[in-house]
């Protein structure tokens, strides 16, 4: 299973994608004392990233079903790579969001599909510890970009950025080497989203959706707010600062 390189490409793009919130989180006090953000509108920076999950991952993800996984995939990492080294780049706190929002476009695409290219790669006997190893890498990076990050940020705000430039070449490794099953187009795009919509409004889908999105708003409040009052209240410093994140869930 190790020497798989689909997987390779799948749990490299998760741990990328882990990193869209896992970079941030430290960097946001540097971020506002030197961009000069008022703490109420820090924030943006996680929210803009999300939304456009919430409008585009459907669409996204009935692309991939229709036209493929690879281009969707590989498109949705190039995205958000180059448009999160491109923060490394601007000195303004309007550009930063207008960044992080095509960022967002991107992990719309990704995170997903992660996910299901596993079942797609794997019967259901491997399937399951193929999943649980996705998670246990992506903790794993969880543990260790805060502490990149806090030492990064100590040199520039902007320096974590360049940790994004990373998924660029990722990208057309999945483009080039990445397996997927051949797209059958049973169904009509009108009878497609149909479908989707039906299931979408069962209750036992509307119960995951809603308690995915308590866990999301109550890890991003509280891993928002807990770097800016460790470095601004505590005084601990901007590598410390690194380590408050460590155990973000």
């Amino acid at each position: 299973m190790h020497r798989n390189v689909s997987l390779q490409v799948i749990y490299a793009s998760s741990v990328m994608m882990i990193m869209g919130t896992g970079v941030i989180y430290p960097v946001l006090p540097v971020i506002a004392q030197s961009l000069e953000v008022p703490r109420s509108q820090i924030g943006l920076i996680l929210t803009v990233f999300t939304l456009p999950s919430i409008f585009l991952a459907p669409v996204i993800g009935m692309l991939a079903d229709l036209k493929g996984r690879k281009v969707v995939l590989s498109s949705c990492l190039l995205l958000y790579g180059v448009a999160g080294m491109g923060i490394t780049f601007v000195d303004s706190f309007s550009s930063v969001l207008v960044l992080r929002a095509l960022q967002g476009v991107g992990y719309a695409g990704v995170m997903p599909l992660t996910i299901v290219l596993i079942g797609d790669t794997f019967t259901r006997e491997t399937e399951t510890s193929a999943q649980g190893i996705k998670v246990l890498l992506d903790r794993a990076a969880l543990l260790v970009i805060p502490i990149a990050v806090g030492a990064l940020s100590a040199f520039a705000w902007q320096m974590p950025f360049v940790l994004y430039a990373l998924t660029i070449p990722l990208a057309f490794v999945a483009m080039l080497r990445l397996r997927e099953r051949a797209v059958v187009q049973e169904e009509r795009p009108q009878n497609y989203l149909k479908m989707v919509g039906m299931a979408c409004l069962k209750i036992r889908s509307l119960t995951i959706f809603s308690m995915s999105s308590m866990r999301f708003f109550l890890e991003f409040s509280f891993f928002t707010y807990l770097p800016i009052f460790a470095i601004e209240t505590l005084g601990v410093s901007v590598i410390k600062g690194g380590f408050c994140s460590e155990s973000s869930p």
